[in-house]
């Protein structure tokens, strides 16, 4: 339904669909076209975007008859460069059905994150002992459970997983459980590895213990060592 409203005489005076925000109105570019109030989208982390979307539809049509587009302006925060995009309604419509198939998608890489982290934690943190065979049987059925895809794409420096596994390996290096020339890449890296191992050669537990002993400080390594040679002793 569209309603005629009463407007300022500084709006010209024309009729307005009842969406339209007048203090907006007219301003759109390269032709003046009625608008809504904005709504606004803000990424919060690093290479995230600025999304803002309100209606539009062209003024020097007839009201009843102006087709109504969903007016989106994509900004990346840092080089300033933006996007304008008008979406008609048929397009709006299917590009919401395919966010519908996308977010499940992404729920579920969030939770095999979440699964690796927290196995993650469990390995790196342990306090006052090596991580047990459980624990690292843990992280390795997470790794497993989340594929080369969900690890490829922790490479990238902006990605949820990579931040994470940063802030987990400062908090392990500072407590000592890692050592300290270990970067986030490295780790990351031999995640990676180890995804690959388990899909070509199996032994996941023993392949990730290796690579976490290889992790550990030289001190905590030689201990683990000297108590393999004692047990079989």
């Amino acid at each position: 339904m569209i309603e005629q409203i009463d407007l300022d005489p500084a709006c010209g005076g024309i009729g307005h669909p009842w969406w339209c925000d007048p203090r907006f109105c007219g301003g759109s570019h390269p032709l003046p076209c009625h608008l809504s109030a904005p709504y606004r989208v803000t990424g919060d982390h690093a290479g995230g975007v600025v999304i803002t979307a309100q209606l539009s539809s062209l003024i020097d049509e007839p009201l009843e008859l102006a087709p109504v587009s969903i007016e989106t302006v994509i900004r990346d925060p840092v080089t300033g460069k933006a996007g304008r995009y008008l979406l008609e309604k048929d397009v709006a419509l299917r590009f919401h059905a395919l966010l519908g198939r996308l977010l499940p998608m992404v729920q579920r890489a969030d939770a095999l994150r979440d699964r690796i982290l927290v196995a993650a934690e469990s390995v790196f943190a342990a306090k006052g002992r090596d991580a047990s065979t459980e624990q690292i049987a843990r992280l390795a059925g997470a790794l497993s459970r989340a594929g080369s895809d969900v690890m490829a794409a922790a490479t990238r420096p902006d990605d949820p997983l990579h931040i994470a596994l940063a802030q987990l390996l400062e908090r392990a290096q500072r407590s000592g459980r890692v050592r300290p020339d270990v970067s986030v890449a490295d780790l990351v890296a031999s995640m990676v590895g180890v995804v690959h191992a388990m899909r070509h050669a199996g032994g996941a537990t023993r392949v990730l213990t290796i690579v976490v002993d290889g992790l550990r400080p030289p001190a905590t390594s030689r201990s683990r060592r000297r108590g393999s040679a004692a047990g079989r002793r």
